[in-house]
């Protein structure tokens, strides 16, 4: 039985772009192919500042506040305050992980990355296996 032929299709702001990914080996090429044009045209620098905390309550500082509506309000702030910071750190990570994959030239890192960048737009991409004339 001969092997399966696929192909990775990568869907992009221009255009799709089509790799050959019968194997994972050519998979992860591909991948790392994609990663390292995407790091080197600075697709995943991140300019955006770290949130600061400045005014932001601590825990116990909420629950000291004199009325609900207040601690509500400054949980809410705090609340949001913890989720930039996470989107932030996440980004720093990505960042950090991919350029050491592309001076490493580790194609199965490569695939991971973009595995998990699969639902951003312009990130997308599927395997699709080819069909045979038979």
């Amino acid at each position: 039985m001969l092997p399966v032929k696929s192909i990775i299709i990568f869907q992009e702001k221009y255009g799709d772009r089509y790799f050959d990914a019968s194997t994972s080996e050519s998979t992860n090429a591909a991948c790392l192919v994609i990663l390292k044009e995407r790091f080197n045209s600075h697709w995943y620098d991140y300019s955006r500042q770290e949130p600061s905390d400045k005014n932001i309550l601590s825990e116990e500082q909420i629950a000291q506040l004199p009325t609900e509506n207040l601690k509500t309000q400054e949980l809410s702030k705090r609340k949001d305050y913890l989720r930039e910071l996470r989107y932030y750190q996440n980004e720093i990570n990505f960042y950090e992980r991919a350029k050491i994959t592309v001076e490493t030239n580790n194609p199965k890192t490569a695939y991971q990355l973009l595995l998990e960048r699969n639902d951003g737009e312009y990130e997308g991409f599927e395997i699709e296996n080819l069909e045979e004339a038979n």
